[in-house]
């Protein structure tokens, strides 16, 4: 076989083919992970860049593998709801510094623009002059590399035996024994490349470097748009990563993966080489060429997109304005409520905004707290007699708590089995052959399912719950450190009404592979269900109470901490425990959930129905296998308020905006509010840019038609259809109606009500927060006392006009 390239291995040459090496390796790190389905969470798929800026981040990734990050111009200027004006897009061009007027930019907005080019792997190259009846070589390495990964990674994780390597040498071995490759792409000297490739994950990554890159930049970009060919496999690779650089251990797998899309790509090169010896000069010049004008590629790319950032910022700004314009209408003189006939605590998920608004709304003295849902218990649960746990907590964090229950739940490990068999009925592999092997009794339960659906039952009664450590029971002193801790974080230390609702929330689907991504994300993809029931016990404690005592919180003994759910694809909301509530709030919350049914219906053409047929109606999507909707989850997410509820307790802020409560005056030492932007304002941006994503791009960054699905693994991931690479992020069918989006792509806007100078301890304490303004992933906006916002810029910057 021909040599195609000899490199004098000079001690100069050593070194710079070493440098290229680091940089490629230096990629894997660009991955962020995607969460399996049982503990399915939002993520920013953009999250280990976030401390590069936005604006090139997406001009790299787009130029790399052609994504999307935003909408077309034409797109933003039709909004309606809020509309951009010119003022919008002239503020948002004087802080881009674009010169053009408004008119210049809606004239631009109604042209078609021509795509880019985008960056071509060989296998890209040698499909431009590869028959149209042949099988495109891009679409064999997907395919063969995903159903690869479908059967080790199902096997590793059963076996729990991969160590780093080995996925590569397995690849090795099984494409050098597998002979239809080169028999389904008529490529018989295949196999002799593959037999060339080095057996080592990090001698193939080398031999590549020195082989097919041209420098260390182009290497790493090079690397990148690799994984980003098989970005699903990628970002599930690193979410293993991830999970155990929770348990303070290190592990990449992705390495793997990208020496196994480079052995892919080196193999063609050689089979190029030797077999297309006329064609091949011409395949190395363009390749060359490539590399040395990747800096031009890039350069296009972020030209192209200044006007889709233009629009883009003009459109959050027109958000940004009605959400000033809804603060600032609320009396700055409202004050929290001295004496409360009811509290309810619910999580900031977007989608409690309208019930607490309506819960609010019965009585004067209702008082409505948002607290991250997972109720600060940093906890995996299960069942008292199994020993198989879920995370019950942000996926940032790892669990320090093991929360347990006697009664009321099917074991975790029960649960799971039924999921994995549900799953497993779906999958590509598998689904035809267990639906023919479970004959009739299988064929009477899609009987059952089409006809006489069975309600989704989320709200099961826990009692007996023990809180351990490290094994060993938490004794009174622990909770009520624990508790105190938590009642601080939402504000709850002087006032106790009698009865103090701790609402979670879940969703009930059926027959649906993401139901999890419809779960409370601050409790790890699931229902908060444990979480309230398990604060609940702690606070409800006699014994907790008096040591709370010693620490300056006295709850009055006729308060009762009740635990709820609040189902949010029906509004239920339900108790957790054996509490009668008395009757006044029983119509309270039935009230509540009635208006906030009627608000929702026009999202599901169902304006028209009175009140029985619309529960009806919600209750049935909740319960339908066919559904392919069955809530609209946290589509249009666009802000998070931290502040008293007081600045917006008279606020209809239509169901797009998390709710944390905070009063930066009960918050000396500014840590509250570091925990808050590091954590819950973390979260939000996580599920806003996984929704912005999913809609602007659903081909790569979103998981495609539901209708299609085939589950991986039992929980892995899906497939659409029987192949390609794993989807990650959201499916269509949660983010557009099939005539408009739900769901339009703003970046989260934070507001916070505080002293500028608490948000400049924040930003110089914390590199998290420091990046994700600095790079422009997040705005920060500061609520002055009068009911004013300003975009908070760090010191030493110039500010914008308060608004």
């Amino acid at each position: 076989m021909n040599t195609i390239v000899s490199i004098p291995q000079t001690q100069a040459t050593t070194a710079a083919i070493d440098e290229r090496w680091q940089a490629a390796v230096s990629a894997c790190a660009f991955i962020a992970p995607s969460w399996p389905l049982d503990n399915l969470i939002a993520v920013n798929p953009f999250w280990e860049l976030r401390d590069r800026d936005q604006a090139e981040v997406n001009a790299t990734v787009a130029a790399l593998c052609g994504a999307h990050t935003m909408m077309n111009a034409a797109y933003y200027s039709g909004l309606q709801n809020p509309a951009v004006s010119d003022q919008h897009l002239s503020d948002a061009a004087r802080q881009l510094g674009m010169a053009d007027t408004p008119a210049v930019w809606r004239a631009q907005a109604a042209k078609q623009s021509s795509p880019l080019p985008s960056w071509k792997n060989i296998c890209d190259l040698l499909d431009e002059n590869r028959s149209a009846q042949q099988m495109a070589w891009h679409d064999e390495i997907t395919h063969q590399i995903s159903q690869f990964c479908a059967r080790a990674f199902q096997s590793a994780e059963l076996n729990a035996t991969l160590k780093e390597g080995d996925l590569y040498r397995d690849w090795l071995e099984g494409v050098r024994s597998d002979l239809g490759i080169p028999i389904l792409m008529d490529a018989p000297e295949l196999a002799a490349c593959f037999a060339r490739l080095p057996t080592d994950r990090d001698q193939i990554i080398n031999t590549v470097c020195a082989e097919l890159t041209h420098d260390a930049h182009n290497a790493q970009h090079y690397a990148f748009a690799l994984l980003l060919d098989i970005n699903g496999w990628a970002s599930w690779a690193a979410y293993l990563g991830w999970q155990q650089k929770l348990k303070g251990r290190h592990y990449d797998v992705v390495r793997d993966l990208l020496a196994i899309r480079m052995g892919w790509e080196l193999a063609l090169w050689w089979f190029a080489a030797e077999t297309n010896a006329e064609s091949f000069p011409q395949l190395r010049t363009a390749w060359r060429r490539q590399a040395e004008n990747l800096d031009v590629l890039l350069k296009q790319h972020q030209s192209a997109q200044r006007e889709l950032q233009l629009w883009q910022l003009a459109a959050e700004k027109a958000y940004q304005q009605q959400v000033c314009d809804n603060l600032s209408a609320t009396s700055t003189h409202e004050t929290a409520i001295d004496t409360p006939v009811m509290q309810a605590v619910f999580c900031i998920d977007v989608r409690s905004e309208r019930i607490r608004r309506w819960l609010e709304q019965q009585h004067a003295k209702v008082q409505t707290i948002g607290f991250a849902g997972f109720f600060g218990l940093p906890l995996e649960f299960g069942h008292a007699q199994s020993n198989s746990f879920r995370p019950q907590l942000p996926g940032l964090l790892a669990p320090s708590l093991q929360a347990s229950a006697d009664q009321g739940h099917a074991s975790i490990g029960q649960q799971r089995r039924s999921t994995r068999f549900n799953l497993a009925m779906h999958s590509p592999a598998a689904m035809f052959g267990m639906v023919e092997s479970s004959g009739p009794m299988y064929a009477w339960k899609l009987f059952q399912d089409t006809f006489f659906p069975k309600a989704s039952v989320i709200a099961k009664p826990m009692e007996s719950i023990k809180l351990m450590r490290d094994g060993n029971l938490l004794n009174a002193n622990a909770r009520a450190e624990l508790a105190e801790g938590i009642l601080k974080g939402m504000g709850l230390t002087q006032v106790f009404a009698d009865w103090v609702l701790l609402v979670g929330h879940g969703s009930s689907s059926a027959n649906n592979a993401h139901r999890a991504a419809l779960d409370c994300g601050a409790c790890g993809g699931h229902s908060g269900a444990p979480n309230a029931a398990t604060l609940a016990h702690i606070l409800n404690d006699h014994c907790v109470r008096a040591a709370l005592r010693g620490r300056g919180i006295t709850i009055p003994s006729r308060t009762r901490f009740v635990p709820a759910l609040h189902d949010t694809t029906t509004d239920a909301l339900s108790v957790l425990d054996a509490t009668v509530l008395p009757e006044n709030i029983q119509q309270w919350l039935h009230n509540a959930t009635t208006a906030t049914r009627k608000e929702r219906a026009k999202d599901f053409q169902l304006s028209t129905l009175d009140e029985a047929p619309l529960s009806k109606a919600l209750r049935k999507r909740s319960q339908d296998w066919a559904q392919l909707r069955p809530e609209w989850g946290l589509a249009n997410n666009a802000a998070i308020i931290v502040a008293p509820r007081a600045r917006t307790r008279h606020c209809n802020l239509d169901g797009r905006t998390f709710l944390h409560d905070y009063d930066w005056r009960h918050d000396a030492d500014i840590s509250l509010l570091e925990q808050i932007m590091t954590a819950p304002v973390v979260v939000a941006h996580w599920i806003n840019a996984q929704y912005n994503l999913s809609t602007c791009d659903n081909r790569i960054f979103g998981s495609g038609n539901k209708v299609l699905h085939n589950v991986v693994g039992g929980h892995i991931g899906v497939f659409e259809g029987n192949g390609g690479d794993l989807r990650i992020g959201l499916p269509m069918q949660s983010l557009h109606d099939g005539v408009r989006w739900m769901h339009t792509p703003l970046r989260l806007s934070v507001f916070v009500d505080c002293p500028d100078t608490y948000l400049q301890h924040v930003y110089d304490r914390q590199a998290v927060v420091r990046s994700l303004i600095d790079q422009q992933w997040i705005h920060v906006l500061r609520i002055s006392e009068s009911g004013k916002t300003q975009t908070f810029v760090p010191d030493g910057a110039k500010r914008e006009p308060a608004q």
